[in-house]
């Protein structure tokens, strides 16, 4: 007869070992994992300079809408390498995000802490539709939701115009 304290802690680590998560590993990148979609190759491997960034935000029950038009500058670009990160700069301000492609839709990874466990978890999140994607132009469009105070907010609607 077998030690059943022996049995359970090979269930429990055979379980445990199926059971993770595996992301592959692109030794031509940065040591880091990377996403398991390919993202499109007329998107990655290359600076995309930025045309234009225009935002409007409905109006509030207290608040009027606005609207902007952020002409791009030299400097302003977004970089979609092909290990899965994404670096851009708009108008001096510098961001960094792993990405996945899914079908039109660009994908963020984000990490936060899961309050039931307090482990430090992370999906992927819908960010930009794409739109209009050539070999030289491509159209990133976003819509979100914000709540302001007194009955300010609403959607606000960002698209991006790249060129390479």
């Amino acid at each position: 007869m077998r030690n059943p304290a022996i049995c359970t802690l090979i269930f429990m680590i055979s379980a445990i070992l199926t059971s993770c998560l595996k992301e592959n590993v692109n030794t031509a990148g940065p040591s880091s994992s990377v996403n398991t979609a390919e993202p499109s190759s007329s998107l990655t491997g290359s600076n995309w300079t930025v045309v234009n960034e225009a935002t409007s935000e409905s109006a509030g029950a207290s608040a009027p809408a606005t609207s902007s038009n952020y002409i791009g500058k030299a400097g302003d670009y977004f970089n979609f390498t092909t290990y899965g990160k994404l670096y851009w700069s708009i108008n001096g301000q510098n961001d960094t995000a792993t990405y996945l492609i899914s079908g039109d839709t660009i994908k963020f990874k984000s990490a936060y802490i899961d309050g039931r466990t307090n482990m430090v978890d992370s999906a992927y999140y819908p960010i930009y539709t794409i739109n209009n994607l050539t070999n030289h132009t491509c159209t990133l469009f976003n819509s979100m939701i914000i709540f302001g105070e007194n009955g300010a907010g609403g959607p606000v609607l960002t698209t991006i115009n790249l060129k390479k």
